[in-house]
């Protein structure tokens, strides 16, 4: 998630975001409530050694069902390069060049040409071409970003003959002097991180704001979470009270910053993300509720 954010940031000639402590200046729920600062050492658990191979062992539980939930490792397709895509966009190939993320994600930088469909959305959309051997091309927020593989494995499994993977994304593209459609203002909100120990002993007193696809909420989620998915997250974001402090999770932390600038953009001031996700909760030993 870091990655792919920093490099806009850097596109709009931005401070970078940092992996810092959550900052204890600013007003918000840890003061209101009087419960310890974030980045006070007495809030730090650590864990027992002997829960430690329960730990790992749900860790790998976890990572084993976000896997075949999201259906990594399901097809084989070419990896194309910047250079490479830019150089058949120009000779005017026929190609449909997919975004498939969020619409809040693909309103906030996209390669220009490329069409948004997110990856929820494959099987009822109709903006998928009615011939299978069209050139599919897929592509997320760099090699980090889970999103462009797993969308061209599912058109894989959907038929499509001619599917290829642009792994490198919009940070290859960038750095490969192509231009992007960017919005500015929207993507240079800054949103601050919280990390796991950090929210554990306030867990009670935010709003957990979980945007991970459907299929994922079946491996748990954190107690009393309101679950709206990043994809509905522009049209149900009412849902969320605005009084609250609220914390944006996902599963690796690689769409919270982009959900959590939306949310900053409708009026929502005191919004964070949780670093590491998911999987840095569970990697904790902290509950899940099923």
């Amino acid at each position: 998630m870091i990655e792919g954010d920093n490099f806009l940031l850097k596109y709009l000639g931005k401070k970078p975001i940092q992996e810092g402590r959550f900052d204890p200046a600013e007003e918000n729920i840890f003061h209101k409530t009087g419960e310890n600062i974030p980045g006070n050492h007495s809030i730090q658990e650590k864990p027992d050694m002997k829960t430690k191979p329960a730990m790992i062992a749900n860790l790998m539980i976890f990572l084993a069902a976000a896997c075949f939930a999201a259906g990594v490792g399901a097809a084989d397709y070419p990896i194309i390069t910047a250079k490479d895509l830019k150089a058949k966009m120009d000779a005017g190939e026929k190609l449909l060049l997919i975004h498939p993320m969020s619409d809040i994600e693909f309103q906030e930088a996209h390669i220009p040409g490329s069409v948004n469909i997110p990856l929820d959305t494959f099987a009822t959309t109709d903006k998928l071409p009615t011939d299978k051997g069209v050139l599919i091309v897929t592509y997320c927020k760099g090699p980090k970003c889970i999103f462009y593989s797993l969308g061209a494995e599912a058109l894989v499994k959907m038929g499509y003959t001619q599917v290829t993977g642009f792994k490198g994304g919009m940070p290859e593209w960038a750095q490969a002097g192509f231009p992007l459609t960017v919005d500015k203002e929207l993507a240079a909100i800054q949103v601050p991180n919280i990390k796991v120990d950090e929210l554990k002993p306030v867990v009670d007193k935010v709003v957990i704001l979980d945007i991970r696809v459907p299929n994922m909420y079946e491996m748990g989620w954190i107690k009393g979470s309101i679950k709206i998915p990043i994809t509905q997250l522009s049209a149900k974001y009412g849902q969320i009270p605005k009084d609250k402090t609220v914390v944006v999770v996902d599963h690796l932390g690689q769409q919270v910053v982009s959900a959590g600038r939306f949310l900053k953009s409708k009026g929502y001031k005191d919004v964070h993300f949780l670093q590491g996700g998911l999987m840095g909760w569970v990697s904790k030993g902290y509950p899940m509720e099923k």
